[in-house]
């Protein structure tokens, strides 16, 4: 681990109080990890020894594929992790696009509004006009 995650646990854990339990499980949960990455190798390990008698080749292979095996999983997880971020962003467009589709509506309302109202104001020009017409004419 980094200096800086580090120092981000250690100010994480002045802000908040945990049960001591959480590091023992932690702990567990790093140590099970480790065993079960361990038996992963050993497993290859035994599976290339069946094909090649070579013990320094066999244990060259079984790290490649498991450090292969691990640069697919990070890919997966990135994979992953990029997807929702599309989804994330294609949402943020559709709430947009929504709202842009609303904007043009109001838009489109307030211009006939508008057009109503310079109409009815034409009309009432009129009206006022033929009302003087007759008063003075």
């Amino acid at each position: 681990m980094d200096v800086e995650h580090h120092a981000g646990a250690a100010v994480l854990a002045e802000h908040i109080t945990l049960s001591v339990m959480v590091q023992s499980v932690a702990t567990l949960l790093g140590l099970a990890l480790g065993i079960d990455y361990a038996l992963l190798m050993i497993n290859r390990f035994r599976e290339v020894l069946r094909d090649r008698p070579d013990r320094r080749h066999a244990a060259l292979l079984a790290l490649h594929w498991t450090l292969s095996v691990k640069r697919k999983a990070q890919q997966d997880a990135e994979k992953a992790r990029l997807q929702t971020a599309v989804e994330q962003e294609m949402a943020k467009a559709d709430v947009l696009a929504k709202h842009m589709t609303v904007l043009q509506e109001e838009r489109a309302v307030t211009n006939w509004l508008r057009a109503k109202d310079a109409a009815s104001f034409q009309t009432t020009l009129a009206d006022i006009d033929s009302y003087l017409d007759e008063i003075v004419g």
